[in-house]
């Protein structure tokens, strides 16, 4: 069937139909036998009319088609042909990452960590490039990507990582439709600012980044609920549960830089995406976990294998080395090519390249529903926080990715599905028995143990041989079915000594040691920065007992006056807090939680007869509103207004004293420095 042409481009298969858009494959010719595969992404006719739709999908295009950068799909050209609107763009032959979760969970499979990082540390390195374009002028153009989505990351089968659709879902946005000031868009991956519309910058990228990692990670998703407008509300308040209350098996470094890239508060979010990338890279690197394209491009290959060789097979019979060969090497659309490109695209479980990588599907981004209430810029999403939805469970694979997946790929002729099923199952159940031996795959003999402690450095011996790389590090070629023995070790402190037998070559054991539990809490302590009077989301109590009792008790590094045991009431919910203990005599002991909204969390701390030593003096940040206050610390005034920042004493409490000229009751408040923590005290003034 002719499909015609558009611009300089001959069509010569369609992929996909979405909302906004046609997708197909096109061949670009010119002089002297020049030939190029393209795909073309037309724009829908009934949108041509749409003025401020195509003026905006234009603008935004023209930015997007200057970008050159590995990890952004290549715009070649954009035009008009009657009432056509069109894109030309480079062809990745991979798959996008919703793809790549539903494949997973039907090989009832996780995608490994190391992998699910480096996806989106070569993504945010592709979003840095993009925020930080310059005009001509050098002025910044301020691209913000407004989409980035599991939909919208390619991983190609070569191992690239590749984003696509810059600048269309701003133009979507502004799509006409029967529902009067309604957001569009995958609203289960926004940022607050965005489901508020305000303006956006570079970090509500990085905020729709952490809800994917979070949800490649946990397998379970984050924001998303039954109803979009409760969906809406969740972005923009509800708790987000640590990814490790849900996947114990991650490392607390990962959990630590994904709630940092989901701070709803854009002051303590990563203020670029380049700082997330950097970050995700150092964690790759202490972690001892290695993903490159050529370990990406291996998984990528064996998981979508029967695609391949499906398209391996059409090769062979066009003698082909590749797609492109294939295509250019025809003069014209004849029926061996038509029946070429059916057999390369031919469906075998998961949907076409293509339309993955310009993120069009067949099913609309949004159903319009009766309860639907628009949200203006500026306005505070107008309803009480509905209770946090449990998460999936971490042994079924299968939920996160049907969650994934359009509602109309399940429900449709489920009785006929269930009764075939059952017959499949039978017969495959008897099937399995009888040539068991053939059809089980072999379970490799040697496994990987992948060891890390606290504090790290620490000396390995497997069956008492020393290995030669310190903690964090892997043991290789570990057999399995058989007891070993770990010994890990550091001068000064205890050895850790344990049995174990390797059961699951498929997937890295891990085993991980305290040497030292003072370095543990301190581990624990350090991390992200507490801030003493902020605002938290509902508020919960904290019930503190101690070895010996009577100790003083110091919540966020200032005293509450209270001694131990004591329970401390209305502690801002959703943070972090610090609690620690002074006692005459005694080094202080402190320990970090994580509050929830009407949670009674209880912490029992032994003082300790000795500590490590720490610096004299300490930084603290001081913050006020409003802001311009004088301070005095132990009676010396500071010269300084806040906010400001001041070395206190570390073995003791120091007297504050915060007033301002407009306000005349003068806050007078003790505080105590922790070691290895960033400490901000804030403080409103009363008038």
């Amino acid at each position: 069937m002719e499909l015609g042409t558009i611009g300089k481009y001959e069509l010569l298969k369609q992929l996909a139909v979405g909302g906004m858009a046609e997708i197909y494959l096109a061949r670009q010719s010119g002089p002297e036998g020049f030939s190029k595969l393209v795909v073309i992404k037309r724009i829908l006719p009934n949108l041509a009319s749409q003025d401020r739709f195509v003026q905006m999908f234009l603008d935004e295009a023209r930015v997007a088609a200057r970008f050159n950068h590995p990890n952004i799909v290549q715009i070649f050209d954009l035009g008009r042909e009657k009432d056509h609107y069109y894109i030309a763009m480079e062809y990745i032959p991979g798959e996008d990452i919703k793809s790549v979760v539903r494949r997973c969970a039907k090989k009832k499979r996780r995608i490994p960590v190391e992998h699910v990082v480096k996806f989106f540390s070569e993504a945010l390195g592709g979003l840095h490039y993009a925020h930080n374009q310059k005009t001509l002028d050098g002025l910044q153009v301020g691209v913000v990507h407004r989409d980035v989505s599991p939909h919208n990351i390619i991983v190609s089968f070569q191992g690239g990582v590749k984003l696509v659709d810059f600048g269309i879902a701003k133009a979507r946005s502004e799509i006409s439709t029967t529902v009067p000031g309604r957001i569009k868009g995958k609203h289960a991956y926004m940022s607050p600012e965005q489901v508020r519309g305000r303006d956006l910058d570079g970090r509500s990228d990085v905020f729709a980044v952490g809800i994917v990692l979070y949800e490649l990670l946990t397998w379970s998703r984050l924001f998303k609920r039954k109803k979009h407008l409760d969906t809406l509300r969740a972005v923009c308040e509800d708790e987000i549960l640590p990814p490790r209350e849900i996947n114990p098996e991650l490392d607390e470094e990962i959990e630590r830089i994904v709630l940092k890239a989901l701070e709803r508060d854009l002051g303590r979010r990563y203020q670029s995406a380049q700082q997330m990338q950097i970050e995700l890279e150092d964690y790759l690197l202490s972690a001892g976990l290695r993903s490159n394209p050529a370990l990406l491009g291996r998984f990528m290959s064996e998981l979508f294998a029967d695609k391949l060789d499906a398209r391996d097979k059409a090769l062979t019979a066009a003698r082909a080395a590749d797609l492109e060969g294939a295509v250019l090497a025809a003069d014209d659309k004849a029926p061996d090519l038509v029946a070429f490109l059916d057999m390369f695209f031919a469906d075998t479980g998961s949907s076409s390249d293509q339309a993955q990588q310009t993120g069009e599907h067949s099913y609309p981004d949004f159903t319009p529903s009766a309860d639907y209430t628009p949200v203006e810029p500026g306005e505070k999403v107008p309803f009480k926080t509905p209770p946090p939805r449990a998460p999936a469970s971490i042994a079924d694979p299968g939920t996160y990715a049907d969650e994934l997946s359009p509602l109309g790929d399940r429900g449709k002729g489920r009785g006929i599905l269930i009764a075939l099923f059952l017959l499949v199952l039978v017969a495959g159940g008897v099937l399995l028995f009888v040539y068991r031996d053939r059809l089980m795959p072999e379970i490799p003999e040697f496994g990987l143990v992948r060891v890390t402690s606290i504090p790290g450095g620490a000396d390995v011996y497997l069956d008492g041989r020393h290995q030669a790389a310190r903690t964090p590090m892997d043991i290789v070629h570990v057999k399995s079915g058989q007891e070993h023995e770990l010994e890990v070790s550091l001068p000064d402190l205890p050895k850790h000594k344990q049995k174990f037998t390797l059961t699951d070559t498929t997937r890295p054991l891990r085993i991980h040691v305290v040497l030292s539990k003072q370095a543990a809490v301190k581990a624990r302590v350090k991390g992200e920065p507490i801030v003493a009077g902020a605002e938290g989301r509902g508020t919960g109590s904290i019930r503190v007992t101690s070895d010996p009792e009577s100790a003083l008790i110091y919540l966020d590094g200032v005293a509450t006056g209270k001694k131990t045991p004591a329970t401390l009431t209305r502690v801002a919910a959703g943070l972090e807090h610090v609690v620690l203990l002074e006692l005459a005599g005694k080094p202080p002991a402190y320990d970090r939680l994580h509050l929830k909204d009407g949670q009674q969390a209880s912490l029992d701390l032994k003082l300790p007869s000795s500590a490590a030593a720490v610096p004299d003096r300490i930084k603290v940040r001081f913050e006020s509103e409003p802001e311009g206050a004088s301070i005095s610390i132990n009676g010396y005034p500071m010269k300084t207004p806040t906010p400001m920042s001041a070395m206190l004493l570390s073995g003791a409490g120091s007297e504050i004293e915060i007033e301002h000229e407009a306000h005349k009751r003068k806050t007078v408040i003790k505080v105590r420095p922790i070691p290895d923590l960033d400490l901000t005290v804030f403080v409103k003034l009363e008038k």
